[in-house]
C-alpha cells in the first residue's frame, strides 16, 4: 500500500473511533445529572454484573474479597485483570476505569470492518460501515460508558478474527491465520461463553474450503492449524502447540508435502477437538437456552436463562428493530449480504 493508503486508512480509522468513543460517551452527560447516579462525587456503572469484575480487580490491586469463594481465580478473570493492569499503571481510579473502558474498547469495533473494507478494496465502504457498525443499537447500549462487563469483547474479537480469516482465504496467507488463533486463545480468557461464535465461524469456514477447494493445502493447512485453540488445556499449551503446528507448516513445509500427509493432520486435530470438548459444549449451551421453567407440587420455577432479555422470546420486529432499525433495513441488509456473497462467496463465513 502507497503512503497516501496509509495515512488515508488510519485517519479512517481514527475519525470512526473518534465518532463511536463520542455517542458512547452520552450516557455519562445524562447520568452526571441525577444524583443517584453519583457515589462518593464519582459516577457509578449501571450494570449488575460489572461489580463482580469491579470486585475481581479489587482483590488484584489491593488484596480485598480474599475469602469470596467465587473470585478464587481471579487470573482467569480477562476483564478484571485488564482494568487492574490498566488502574495500576495509568493515573485513573478504579471506579473512573470502569465507568469509560467500554467505550474506548468497544469503539476498537472499527479497526476490522475498515480492514475488511480494505482487504476488498473500497475503505469509503469500509468506513461507512464502522460508523453504522460502531453504533448498531443493541452493541451500542451493551458498550456505552457505564456498561462496564464483557460485552466489550463479545463482539469486538470475533470482528478481528472474521477480518483475519478472510484475510488468509483471499491470500492464502497461514500468518493471517495464526494472529487470528492467538486471538481466539485471547477469546476464551476474556469471553468464554462466546465461544459458540467460533466454534461456528471455524466450522462453517473449514466446511467452505472443503466444498470449494477440496485440493488445496490450504485447507487442510486452515483445518489442522485452527482445531487447537479450542482444545479444553491451558493457554500455554495451546500457544505452544499452535507455534509448533505453524513453524511445521509454514517454515518446514516439505514435512507434511501433499494433500494426504495434510488430511490426515487436520482429521486427527479434528477429532481432538469434536472428542474433547467441542460437541458437548455446543449441546450444553443448546440445551441452557432451549430448557423451560417448570411447575413442581403448584410451585413454579423460573429457569434463569429466561429472565436474560436477549434469551427470551421476542417478536421479530423489535429484533429487527434492534439489530438495524426496522423490518425494512433488516430487509434491505439480508439483500445486501446475500448479494455480497455472490460477489465474494467467502463471506458465507460471516453468517455466524
Amino acid at each position: 500500500m502507497t503512503k497516501n493508503g496509509n495515512l488515508s486508512l488510519l485517519g479512517a480509522i481514527l475519525l470512526s473511533y473518534l465518532f463511536s468513543y463520542y455517542l458512547h460517551l452520552n450516557w455519562v452527560s445524562w447520568a452526571s445529572q441525577h444524583p443517584e447516579f453519583l457515589w462518593n462525587g464519582k459516577l457509578m456503572i449501571n450494570n449488575v454484573d460489572g461489580y463482580f469484575y469491579g470486585s475481581g480487580a479489587q482483590k488484584i490491586l489491593y488484596g480485598m474479597h480474599e475469602y469470596n469463594p467465587r473470585l478464587s481465580n481471579v487470573w482467569g478473570l480477562g476483564t478484571s485483570v485488564i482494568t487492574a493492569f490498566l488502574v495500576q499503571f495509568l493515573p485513573i481510579s478504579l471506579d473512573e476505569a470502569m465507568v469509560y473502558l467500554p467505550p474506548i474498547i468497544s469503539s476498537l469495533i472499527v479497526i476490522p470492518i475498515i480492514l475488511i473494507g480494505r482487504l476488498y478494496g473500497n475503505l469509503l465502504w469500509g468506513f461507512l460501515a464502522a460508523l453504522i457498525g460502531s453504533i448498531g443499537w443493541s452493541y451500542y447500549n451493551r458498550t456505552l460508558a457505564g456498561y462496564y462487563d464483557t460485552d466489550m469483547f463479545s463482539v469486538l474479537l470475533p470482528a478481528f478474527i472474521l477480518y483475519l480469516f478472510l484475510r488468509s482465504i483471499r491470500l492464502r496467507s497461514l500468518n493471517s491465520l495464526f494472529v487470528a488463533l492467538l486471538l481466539i486463545v485471547l477469546y476464551k480468557w476474556l469471553y468464554p461463553q462466546g465461544l459458540t461464535i467460533i466454534y461456528a465461524l471455524i466450522g462453517v469456514t473449514s466446511l467452505y474450503l472443503v466444498i470449494f477447494f477440496f485440493r488445496d493445502e490450504f485447507t487442510y493447512k486452515f483445518i489442522a492449524l485452527s482445531s487447537w485453540p479450542l482444545i479444553p488445556t491451558s493457554w500455554l499449551v495451546n500457544i505452544a502447540v499452535l507455534l509448533l503446528l505453524w513453524y511445521f507448516l509454514v517454515k518446514r513445509d516439505a514435512i507434511f508435502n501433499g494433500v494426504r500427509w495434510l488430511q490426515i493432520l487436520a482429521g486427527v486435530g479434528l477429532l481432538l477437538l469434536l472428542g474433547g470438548h467441542g460437541v458437548s459444549f455446543i449441546l450444553s449451551k443448546v440445551s441452557i437456552y432451549t430448557s423451560e421453567s417448570k411447575e413442581v407440587s403448584g410451585l413454579h420455577f423460573l429457569n434463569v436463562i429466561e429472565t436474560v432479555r436477549e434469551a427470551g422470546k421476542i417478536p421479530i420486529d423489535i429484533v429487527a428493530d434492534r439489530i438495524i432499525g426496522s423490518l425494512i433495513g433488516l430487509l434491505i441488509a439480508s439483500i445486501g449480504y446475500l448479494l455480497l456473497v455472490i460477489r465474494w462467496r467467502e463471506f458465507i463465513i460471516a453468517l455466524p
